[in-house]
Formats: structure tokens, C-alpha cells, sequence
């Protein structure tokens, strides 16, 4: 291959690198992932793998048809864009900083990059005089390398939870326990107050202010001169009421 074949195969080169490069992140980020979350129940951690396998798929069809994953590839960094802009423009009605762009172009745009480059590459192909075929290995190799590194990287990072995780046993209690260790004793519960603003159960920063007035209120209740004001701090919820 001389310098101008390499120059013209180079943004199909750059796309298949990136896409490789992404379906790795998520083939090892998820699984490092369902180790650590979806171990304990018997499908849940196929929902783990979904995302490297729909960027294997996308890599699969852009090596084999760089036109049609090309397009693919823009349409979804354009989903992506639009879902973006509706939620913050419509649904928060917040403007756009340069840090939110920048985030944006990060998902959306580097799609529509990619898949500007596959278009480059479907267009390469199409212009190509023909030549003779070239060895099995070297068309199978984009292939064996979408396959291979993600695969190889995953299981790299499977091996020590996979060797581990056997060894623990479900006796089917979700009470508290006292776990010691380390020079510390410590109550554990698998649900209760402290876990999370997304259960309908108060969160630590709630308990720790409970009772409390809101910062800065306080000596403050009857005016900012000590003169009589309509309201005063409610001890339980921390904001301001009346009492009439």
C-alpha cells in the first residue's frame, strides 16, 4: 500500500478505531458494572451487556456497509442532539452553557463525526478501481479486531469478580447485621433512611437538618431589626409558614 491508497483509507481507518475504541469502554465498563450490581439475580445482568452489543453491531454493520452505518451513525448523534436540546431548552427550560455543549458534542457529535467518516470510507469504496482480492485474513481483520479487543478487554476485567463472586451466599435475610472489621463495628441494613433522594424515605442530609432553621434565619424569626415579622420557621419542615 503506498502513501496516497493510505491517505484515501485513512478516515475509514480513524471511524473503525474509534468505534472499537468506544465498544470497549462500554464492554468494560458494564461488566465491571454487573459484577458489582446485577450479580445476584439470575438475568438481570444480561441488561449489562446491551450497550457493547449494540456498538459491536453498529461497528459490524459500518465495516460491512460504511454507507448505511454511516448514515446510522448521524441519525443517532442527531437523536441524541434533539433529545438533548428538548429537555433542556422545553422540558427545564434552561439555556445552553459552553460546558453543555461541550458535554453534548462529546456523545451527539462525535456520532455524526464518526459517521462522516464512514461516509467518506462508502465513498472511497465506490470510486476504487478494481484490484485483485486481497488475502482472507487481511478482509477478515477489521472484523477479527471489532470482535477481539472488546472481547479480550472484558474478559481481562471478568476474571477476578468472576472467581470471587461464587464464594458468596444469599441466606435470605434483609434484616440488619452488625458487621466488624477493621478496627470498626458498623449496622448494616439493605434499605432505610439514608439511601437515596430517589426512595420516598428521608435522606441523611434531611435527618441531620431536621429540627433545624434554614441557614442564615436564624435570630431572625421576628425581623431583620428585631421587628415583628408575619412568620416564622416551621421546626419540621425547615421553611417558612404563617400563623394565621
Amino acid at each position: 500500500m503506498d502513501r496516497w491508497q493510505f491517505k484515501r483509507k485513512l478516515p475509514g481507518y480513524i471511524a473503525t478505531g474509534l468505534c472499537i475504541l468506544v465498544t470497549s469502554w462500554w464492554t468494560t465498563f458494564m461488566l465491571e458494572e454487573m459484577f458489582f450490581e446485577g450479580w445476584y439475580r439470575p438475568f438481570e445482568w444480561l441488561f449489562f451487556l446491551l450497550p457493547g452489543a449494540a456498538c459491536l453491531a453498529l461497528t459490524l454493520v459500518a465495516i460491512t456497509w460504511p454507507r448505511l452505518g454511516g448514515w446510522l451513525l448521524i441519525v443517532i448523534g442527531g437523536g441524541f442532539n434533539a433529545a438533548w436540546l428538548w429537555r433542556y431548552q422545553v422540558t427545564l427550560g434552561f439555556g445552553l452553557t459552553l460546558q453543555e455543549v461541550l458535554t453534548m458534542f462529546a456523545v451527539s457529535g462525535l456520532l455524526v463525526l464518526v459517521g462522516g467518516l464512514f461516509l467518506l470510507e462508502g465513498w472511497r469504496r465506490r470510486q476504487a478501481i478494481a484490484t485483485p482480492e486481497p488475502r482472507w485474513w487481511r478482509r477478515m481483520l477489521p472484523y477479527l479486531l471489532a470482535i477481539g479487543i472488546p472481547v479480550l478487554l472484558g474478559a481481562a476485567v471478568s476474571i477476578e469478580p468472576a472467581m470471587r463472586l461464587p464464594g458468596r451466599v444469599d441466606d435470605g435475610y434483609r434484616g440488619e447485621r452488625l458487621i466488624e472489621g477493621h478496627g470498626v463495628t458498623l449496622t448494616w441494613a439493605p434499605a432505610g433512611p439514608g439511601w437515596g433522594n430517589v426512595m420516598p424515605i428521608p435522606n441523611w442530609n434531611q435527618i441531620a437538618l431536621y429540627g433545624l432553621p434554614p441557614l442564615g434565619f436564624t435570630g431572625k424569626e421576628h425581623g431583620r431589626d428585631g421587628q415583628w415579622a408575619p412568620w416564622r420557621i416551621d421546626g419540621g419542615t425547615g421553611r417558612r409558614t404563617t400563623d394565621e
